[in-house]
C-alpha cells in the first residue's frame, strides 16, 4: 500500500499561511484607526433639526412615488410609503433632494411645514439605468467603463443548463465554449481573448458582490476538471433561474478593482431581488421535453465492416471472406445513443413592505443525457432580504443552496466513456454470451455491462451568498460591512465489477472548499457649486480559501455485491490533501463629474496573496479612465444624436491564477523501509521569485444613440500587453527536477468590439427588436524565455499537445502538424506536403508547420425578439467564423487497420487510377500511415448555430379577468441548438469543441459528445 501526501509546506518556523510583517500589521491597525475616528468626527458633526416637513411625492401622472428618496442638506434622509408620503426633520431654508431611479432629481428650499413634489424625466432625456460594477452602482450616464449588461428579459425565456450557456452570444469580446453535451459539463469564457498561457484565463465569476471560488488553482481541484466532469465549476452551482441581469466588466477601468484576479476580465451575477412596496407575487414555471444529439458520426454497420475488412486483409496478403468475421452483429451506436429527458419546475414569491423586501425561490430539476448512463439530479433554494431598519440603516442577507446529484458517465478520452466506446466498439462483437449474459469486451470495454453493473455517481451541495450592514450616518456617505462564504462539498463513489475491472475496483473521493470574505467600504459623495460632482470608494476586504481532498482506491474484491471501498482487500492508493490561501486587498475609486458631461475616474488596489513568497506578496494594480458626453454640449443641441459619448481607459491588472504553493519547495510522504519519511515533490521545486502575471491594458470606445434612440451603436478598441508571463520550463535532469515556474515571456491581445441595437418596429400591436455584436480579436506571443524549446526552425515554443504550439511570433493556439495533400489519383497513394510544399508518401516531423489556428477571426451573436399582440418570438443565433478544430477521434476511426470500427468514408477508397477517393488503395504502403497525425484531422470550425428559439402566448387581460386571483398566464415552447451550418467535412462532428478548460488546448476533441438539442414545453403562471 501507497500513501501519498504530495502538498506538504515544510515551514520551519510555523507561520500562517498568510503571513504579513509586523510592518504590515502596524499598518492595518493605523489604517483603521484613521477610518474609526473619521466616522466619529462625521457622526458628532450631524446638525440638529428643527422643523417637520410633510408631503407626498408623484410621478408627471399625478400617481404616488413609493421608495422615493428625501435628503436633507443636514444629512437626514426618509423614503416614502406605499402613498407617495414622507415627513423629514429639516432647518427652514435648508435645502431638500427628492429623488427616484430612472427619474430625474428635484431640490426645493424648505418654506414650511407642507411640500409636495412632482417627478419625472427631463425633455429629451430618457430613463437613467443603472449598472453594477465593482463595489457600487452607478448610473449608466456618467459611467466610463467598458461593461456589456445582459438584462433578464433576454435571459427569462434561455432554457440553460448553467449561467455560462445563458451569456453565449449575447456580449461582444465574450466568448463561451461549451466542453461538452454531456450532463455537468463545465465550460470555457475567455473575455478578450486568450489572457494567459499556463495560467488561469477563466474570469473572476461574482455573485452579488461575492467572488465565487472555481478552485481553478488549487492542484487538488484541478484533477477533477476532466471531460463531461463538473470539477469544481461554480456555474455549475448557479441555478440561472436566479439570475436578474449578467455584466461583463472588459477593460482594465473595470477590472482593477478586483487586483490580482482580473486579468481575464470579471462576470458579475446579479440575482433576482424583492420590491419594496409591492404586494406578493407567486410565479410558477414548469416545462418538460425531450433531447437528442445536434450530430452523430455515421459508422460502418457489421456488414459494412465485414466487407470491408475482409477487403482490407486481402489485399494486405491475408485472404479471406466476410464470412469468416462473426455472424453476430450489434448497433452499439444506437444502444448508446437515446431520447433524453427533462423536467423542472422553478418556484417564487416576490413583494415587500414599507421597509422590507424579500425573494424566495426553489428549483427542481429531473435530467436524462441523450447518452447512456448520464442523469443529472438538481435541487435549488434561495432567499434574499433586503430591510431598511432605520432611515440610516439597511440590512440584507443573499444565500443559496444547491445540490446537484449526477449519474456520471466516463471522460471521453477514455474507452470505459459511452460515446466513445460506441463508436470505436466492433459492430460483430456482442455484449452478449449465448445465455444472453454480459461478456467482457477486451480493450474497447462493454459499455452497456459498464453502466448496467458498475457505479459513477458524484454529489455536489453548494451554499453561498452574503449578508451586509449599509450605513449613512449623513447625506451622502454610505459606509458598508460585508460578510460572504462560499461552501461546496463534494463527493464521488465509483465501483468496477469483476467483469469489467479484473479484481474489483472501488474509489470514494471527498473535497471540501470553505472560503469566507469579509469586505468593508466607505463611499462618499459631495459637490463643489453646481458643476463638480465627486465621488470617493475606498474599502478593505479578506478572504481565506481552504481545500481538502481525501481519496481511497480499493482492489481485489471477492463479491461484486461488496458496493464499497471498505471491502477491498488492497488498497493502492490513501491520500489526503489539505490546501490554503489568504489575501488581502485595499483598494479605493475616484469619480469626479464635470457639467454633467466630462467624466474623470481612477482606482487603486493593493493585494496581498500567500501564494507568493515575502518580496513578492504584494502587487499594486491601477487604472485612470475619462469620458466625454459629446452629444450633451450646446453645440449638439440639434444633432442627429440622442447620445453620444466617448469614454477612454488604460489600467494594470494581475493574474495568480497558479496552485497555492506553486512558489515554494514541497514535500512529499514517502515511507522508506516500513518507516516514515520525506521527499522532495520532483514536480514543485519552488521559486521564491515567482509573481502574478501583469496585464496593461488600453481601451477606447464610443456609444451612440439616434433616431430617438431606436438605434443604438457601441464601437470599442482594446490592446492587452501581457507580461511576466508565468511559464513551466526545463531543467537539467541532474537537478532532480523536471521543470520550474518562472515569469518569463510576453504576448499581446488587441480587438475591435461592435454591438447594434435596433428598434426595427414599435406599434400598439407589434413590437420587433434586433441585438447584434461581433469581436475581432488577435493575439501574438511576443516573447519566450531563451530557456524554451526551439523548433525545426530555431523559433521559441510553449508546448500544449502533441498537435499544439504556442510559438514566438505566432498565434497562443497554433496546430502544428504535417500538411495532407490527399490521395494521388494516379497511383492511389496518399500525400503530404514537405515542410517546402514537396509532395511526398513518406513525411518526416521535421515536415510539420503552423497549419491552423483554433482562435476565431470574428465570433458574435444576433439576437431577434417579436411580439404581435399576446404573441412573443425571440431567437439567438451565435457564431464563430475563421477557427480550425482538430479532431483526435479521427486518428482511430479512420485507422483502416486494426478490429476499431470505422466511418463510412472508408468506403470511398481508391480502386483504379483516375479515382477521386478518402482513402488510399488498400494495398498502397502509405495504408499503415494514413492517419498519421496530420491537417487530415484538422477542420474549418466555423458555425452559425440556432441556439435558443422561443415561442410563447400570453393569456389575455380579459381572460385573466374572470378569475381574480391570477396576474399572468404564459404558454411557451423553446428549441436549443434547433440547426447548425457548418462546413461539409463536419459532419457527424459538432464544431463547438474543446476538451479542456487549458488555454493551450483549445478546439481539441478526442470523442467530445455534441451538443444537445432539446425541445421544451412550458408554462408560466404570475397571481
Amino acid at each position: 500500500m501507497q500513501t501519498k501526501n504530495s502538498n506538504v509546506w515544510i515551514n520551519d518556523k510555523k507561520k500562517p499561511y498568510l503571513s504579513f510583517n509586523s510592518k504590515t500589521k502596524n499598518y492595518m491597525r493605523t489604517k483603521c484607526t484613521k477610518i474609526l475616528t473619521l466616522l466619529l468626527v462625521f457622526v458628532s458633526a450631524i446638525m440638529f433639526a428643527q422643523i417637520q416637513v410633510s408631503g407626498v411625492v408623484k410621478d408627471a401622472d399625478g400617481e404616488p412615488l413609493p421608495g422615493a428618496y428625501v435628503e436633507s442638506e443636514s444629512g437626514e434622509s426618509v423614503e416614502t410609503d406605499v402613498d407617495g408620503k414622507y415627513t423629514i426633520t429639516a432647518n427652514q431654508g435648508e435645502e431638500l433632494t427628492f429623488s427616484f431611479i430612472g427619474m430625474d432629481d428635484k431640490v426645493q428650499k424648505v418654506s414650511g411645514n407642507s411640500m409636495n413634489i412632482t417627478l419625472g424625466v427631463g425633455d429629451g432625456n430618457e430613463i437613467e439605468e443603472t449598472v453594477v460594477v465593482g463595489y457600487q452602482v452607478r448610473d449608466e450616464r456618467t459611467l466610463v467603463q467598458n461593461v456589456t449588461v445582459v438584462k433578464e428579459e433576454a435571459l427569462e425565456d434561455l432554457q440553460a443548463n448553467s449561467p455560462g450557456e445563458m451569456l453565449q452570444g449575447q456580449s461582444s469580446g465574450v466568448q463561451y465554449t461549451q466542453s461538452s453535451g454531456v450532463l455537468g459539463s463545465a465550460g470555457v469564457i475567455n473575455v478578450r481573448g486568450i489572457g494567459s498561457l499556463t495560467g488561469g484565463t477563466q474570469p473572476l465569476i461574482v455573485v452579488d458582490g461575492v467572488p465565487m471560488n472555481d478552485g481553478g488553482d488549487s492542484s487538488i481541484s484541478l484533477s477533477l476538471n476532466q471531460g463531461g466532469n463538473t470539477g469544481l465549476n461554480p456555474l455549475a452551482d448557479i441555478n440561472p433561474d436566479d439570475i436578474a441581469t449578467f455584466t461583463v466588466l472588459k477593460d482594465a477601468s473595470a477590472t482593477a478593482i478586483y487586483g490580482s484576479r482580473a486579468a481575464n476580465g470579471v462576470i458579475m451575477i446579479t440575482t433576482k431581488k424583492g420590491r419594496r412596496n409591492k404586494n406578493a407575487q407567486v410565479s410558477i414555471d414548469y416545462n418538460n421535453g425531450w433531447s437528442t444529439a445536434t450530430d452523430l458520426m455515421e459508422m460502418m454497420s457489421a456488414d459494412q465492416y465485414r466487407t470491408f475488412r475482409s477487403e482490407q486483409l486481402t489485399a494486405a496478403g491475408r485472404p479471406t471472406t466476410p464470412e469468416d468475421f462473426s455472424q453476430d452483429g450489434f448497433d452499439w451506436p444506437s444502444a448508446v445513443e437515446r431520447t433524453g429527458y427533462v423536467q423542472t419546475v422553478n418556484a417564487s414569491v416576490r413583494g415587500g413592505g414599507e421597509r422590507t423586501s424579500y425573494f424566495i425561490g426553489g428549483t427542481y430539476s429531473d435530467q436524462e443525457g441523450f447518452i447512456l448512463g448520464n442523469e443529472l439530479e438538481r435541487h435549488a433554494a434561495r432567499v434574499n432580504l433586503e430591510t431598511k431598519a432605520t432611515d440610516w440603516l439597511t440590512a440584507g442577507i443573499n444565500i443559496a443552496i444547491n445540490n446537484n446529484k449526477y449519474d456520471r458517465v466516463g471522460v471521453e478520452n477514455s474507452t470505459a466513456a459511452p460515446f466513445t466506446s460506441a463508436l470505436l466498439q466492433n459492430p460483430t462483437v456482442s455484449p452478449y454470451d449465448d445465455a444472453g449474459n454480459f461478456v467482457n469486451t477486451g480493450f474497447i470495454q462493454n459499455v452497456l455491462a459498464l453502466e448496467a453493473l458498475d457505479r459513477n455517481v458524484l454529489e455536489s451541495t453548494r451554499t453561498y451568498g452574503n449578508t451586509y450592514l449599509e450605513f449613512r450616518p449623513l447625506k451622502n456617505l454610505t459606509l458598508k460591512t460585508d460578510f460572504g462564504i462560499d461552501r461546496l462539498d463534494q463527493e464521488e463513489n465509483q465501483r468496477q465489477v469483476e467483469l469489467n475491472t479484473p479484481g474489483g475496483y472501488a474509489m470514494n473521493r471527498v473535497v471540501n472548499l470553505n472560503k469566507w470574505l469579509w469586505t468593508n467600504t466607505l463611499n462618499y459623495k459631495w459637490k463643489i457649486g453646481d458643476n463638480h460632482k465627486f465621488n470617493v470608494l475606498g474599502g478593505i476586504s479578506y478572504e481565506e480559501s481552504k481545500f481538502s481532498r481525501t481519496l481511497v482506491e480499493g482492489t481485489g474484491f471477492v463479491l461484486d455485491s461488496q458496493e464499497n471501498v471498505s471491502g477491498a482487500s488492497e488498497f493502492p492508493t490513501t491520500a489526503h490533501n489539505v490546501e490554503k490561501y489568504g489575501l488581502v486587498g485595499y483598494f479605493s475609486r475616484l469619480n469626479y463629474d464635470l457639467f454633467d458631461r466630462y467624466f474623470l475616474e481612477g482606482s487603486i488596489r493593493v493585494d496581498g496573496s500567500s501564494k507568493f513568497s515575502a518580496d513578492n506578496q504584494y502587487g499594486t494594480f491601477w487604472s485612470v479612465a475619462g469620458g466625454w458626453l459629446i452629444s450633451d454640449e450646446a453645440w449638439m443641441e440639434n444633432s442627429f444624436f440622442d447620445k453620444l459619448k466617448l469614454t477612454t481607459s488604460y489600467g494594470v491588472t494581475g493574474n495568480d491564477r497558479i496552485g497555492y504553493y506553486r512558489s515554494l519547495r514541497l514535500y512529499e510522504s514517502d515511507p522508506y523501509n516500513g518507516g516514515g519519511g520525506l521527499t522532495p515533490d520532483v514536480n514543485n521545486p519552488g521559486n521564491t521569485d515567482l509573481k502574478w502575471e501583469t496585464s496593461k491594458m488600453f481601451d477606447v470606445g464610443i456609444q451612440s444613440r439616434f433616431l430617438n434612440n431606436r438605434i443604438g451603436l457601441d464601437v470599442g478598441y482594446f490592446n492587452k500587453n501581457i507580461e511576466d508571463l508565468i511559464l513551466n520550463l526545463p531543467l537539467n535532469t541532474l537537478t532532480g527536477y523536471s521543470s520550474v515556474l518562472k515569469n518569463v515571456g510576453e504576448m499581446k491581445t488587441n480587438g475591435w468590439e461592435f454591438t447594434l441595437n435596433t428598434v426595427n418596429f414599435d406599434t400598439n400591436d407589434f413590437s420587433w427588436s434586433t441585438d447584434f455584436n461581433i469581436s475581432f480579436i488577435e493575439s501574438e506571443i511576443v516573447s519566450l524565455s531563451e530557456d524554451s524549446n526551439l523548433d525545426s526552425e530555431g523559433r521559441r515554443y510553449v508546448a500544449g499537445s502533441t498537435v499544439q504550439r504556442a510559438i514566438e511570433g505566432e498565434s497562443p493556439n497554433n496546430f502544428y502538424l504535417i500538411r495532407y495533400a490527399g490521395v494521388n489519383p494516379e497511383t492511389g497513394d496518399a500525400e503530404w506536403f514537405t515542410k517546402d510544399g514537396e509532395r511526398t508518401t513518406t513525411p518526416t516531423q521535421d515536415d510539420r508547420v503552423i497549419a491552423g489556428d483554433a482562435q476565431p477571426d470574428f465570433f458574435g451573436g444576433i439576437r431577434n425578439t417579436l411580439k404581435y399582440k399576446n404573441f412573443d418570438l425571440s431567437f439567438l443565433m451565435n457564431f464563430s467564423y475563421g477557427n480550425d478544430i482538430y479532431v483526435s477521434g479521427l486518428r482511430f476511426t479512420d485507422n483502416p487497420n486494426g478490429s476499431f470500427n470505422k466511418r463510412t468514408e472508408l468506403n470511398n477508397y481508391w480502386r483504379q487510377s483516375g479515382d477521386n477517393a478518402y482513402l488510399p488503395s488498400l494495398s498502397s504502403a502509405t495504408i499503415g500511415t494514413f492517419n498519421q497525425r496530420s491537417t487530415l484531422q484538422m477542420k474549418d470550425g466555423s458555425y452559425l448555430r440556432m441556439k435558443n428559439l422561443t415561442l410563447g402566448f400570453t393569456l389575455p387581460d380579459n381572460v385573466l379577468d374572470k378569475v381574480n386571483v391570477l396576474d399572468k398566464v404564459r404558454f411557451y415552447f423553446t428549441a436549443t441548438n434547433l440547426f447548425t451550418i457548418k462546413d461539409s467535412e463536419l459532419e457527424g462532428i459538432d464544431p463547438e469543441v474543446t476538451d479542456d478548460v487549458s488555454a493551450l488546448t483549445q478546439g481539441e476533441t478526442f470523442f467530445t459528445a455534441p451538443q444537445s438539442k432539446s425541445y421544451v414545453f412550458g408554462v408560466k403562471v404570475s397571481f
